[in-house]
């Protein structure tokens, strides 16, 4: 019975290298172009910090920012990386994009109610709300101000030598509101308010989005540079 046995295992062994022989063949007559056709390279985004860890981070997510999270995930090109939350000397956007071949972008999400009155001052051009009272305050943030703060920190702070004037557009601020239409935006920040905010529409860094583009899968509403290539960018460490 061992003598059987053996000779089982040896017959095995001889079929097994017999095998591997006819597939080595086979791949040295495979053309290479084809061979990386039916074999893709598996890339993973970068993300920070990772989906595992987002419960931790200092302000955890709301419904709306757990929503544009979701959309940069499924809609952006897998290299650009994503910074959740990341510490910009004080102060922490919502999101950061980076891609070396494309630029910079800084996204501040508000998750405010539909609802809800708001309108800009006619002299100070700040944003108001009225209140479930009807009395009209100043908002805690002023979205424009706010998101443009942390395009001039993000120059200032990570790349001051790449970006002049000529192509300071290569950091985008935009502003998300996933609960707002399209029309509650162009009334809320009219060309009149968006022109004296320095932050016109006709520039294509400075978009404001709603729940229609976040729907739609919109990715060219929401961030409408993100596939337009930038000089050559040094990896920016957030």
């Amino acid at each position: 019975s061992i003598c059987l046995i053996a000779k089982l295992c040896s017959r095995l062994i001889n079929l097994i290298n017999k095998r591997q022989r006819l597939i080595i063949e086979k791949f040295r007559k495979c053309d290479l172009a084809m061979l990386k056709a039916k074999i893709p390279l598996t890339i993973k985004r970068v993300i920070k910090p990772s989906l595992a860890d987002i419960e931790n981070l200092p302000t955890p997510l709301n419904t709306g920012e757990k929503q544009v999270l979701d959309f940069f995930c499924a809609h952006l090109p897998i290299e650009w990386e994503i910074y959740i939350q990341p510490p910009l000397n004080g102060l922490r956007p919502d999101f950061v994009l980076l891609n070396p071949k494309f630029g910079i972008a800084v996204f501040e999400v508000k998750d405010w109610s539909s609802t809800t009155e708001y309108h800009h001052g006619p002299n100070s051009h700040r944003l108001l709300m009225k209140t479930a009272s009807g009395k009209t305050t100043t908002t805690n943030h002023q979205p424009i101000d706010q998101v443009n703060l942390y395009r001039s920190e993000i120059k200032d702070l990570y790349c001051p030598s790449m970006f002049e004037k000529t192509n300071f557009s290569l950091i985008t601020a935009g502003l998300i509101f996933p609960r707002w239409t399209d029309k509650k935006i162009n009334q809320v920040f009219n060309p009149e308010i968006r022109e004296k905010k320095r932050f016109e529409k006709k520039f294509l860094n400075n978009p404001i989005s709603g729940i229609e583009a976040l729907t739609e899968g919109n990715i060219e509403t929401v961030f409408p540079n993100y596939k337009t290539p930038s000089p050559k960018l040094e990896k920016v460490n957030i």
